[in-house]
């Protein structure tokens, strides 16, 4: 791997590995506030729509990150066969 990408792929890899865990984090603390509410109200309604939003907004982050991950490792790719084909003359 090139060395000037590899410091980039690890820091992008920890950057998304501790918004999984912020996200997992909140999300079990939003869960466990729902689950609160709907022991302490007998019928209350649920609103799929607000719900559903926050996980859109994770699933686009995530599928740009993924699209930035794969940018980076085709680049760093085509970089090291360069340097190979500059190695080889």
């Amino acid at each position: 791997m090139n060395k000037r990408l590899r410091p980039a792929l690890s820091a992008l890899t920890l950057a998304f590995l501790l918004g999984l865990t912020a996200l997992t984090a909140s999300g079990i603390t939003s869960a466990m506030a729902y689950a609160a509410e709907t022991v302490s109200e007998e019928a209350a309604p649920s609103d799929t729509a607000a719900d559903s939003a926050p996980s859109r907004v994770m699933w686009v982050v995530l599928f740009v990150w993924l699209g930035i991950g794969a940018y980076l490792f085709k680049i760093d790719r085509s970089i090291a066969r360069l340097e190979r084909k500059i190695d080889e003359r």
